[in-house]
């Protein structure tokens, strides 16, 4: 599976009067584009029937935080800064035999840095390289 987006949100048809938000300018937190791709298989056969392997990459585009400028502001800088884009990489294996189930995730494999943003500065970093395992019984 696959996916794509582009995301051309601006403000447009501003009024002219202090405060409003300045026309053309991008909306915080909406990167122009996003993308992901996932490749999963379980083998149903031969030896190694019940084997669960998959990888999924994720990429999230440059992107604005902080605040929207807004017309008349007081300050006298952009009130808000650009954050680059960024790619994470997932993969998985798990096995599965009569009931029993175990399955593993690496996720961002490549310990990737950077940030989630959100309005009024809210700046968080992404998670870095987890690793996380279940295992399950049906009854």
């Amino acid at each position: 599976m696959a996916g794509y987006s582009y995301n051309f949100i601006r403000y447009t048809r501003t009024p002219d009067t202090r405060g409003s938000f300045i026309e053309g300018e991008r909306l915080i937190n909406n990167p122009a584009s996003t993308a992901n791709g996932s490749l999963f298989y379980t083998f149903n056969n031969g030896a190694v029937k019940g084997l669960k392997l998959g990888a999924a990459a994720f990429f999230t585009g440059t992107r604005f935080a902080g605040f929207n400028n807004t017309k008349g502001q007081t300050q006298t800088f952009a009130r808000n800064f650009e954050v680059p884009g960024f790619t994470t990489v997932d993969i998985c294996a798990g096995y599965s035999f009569k009931k029993y189930s175990i399955i593993t995730k690496v996720s961002n494999l490549t310990n990737t840095f950077n940030y989630y943003v959100h309005e009024n500065y809210s700046v968080n970093p992404i998670a870095p390289t987890q690793f996380i395992a279940t295992v399950s019984y049906k009854f």
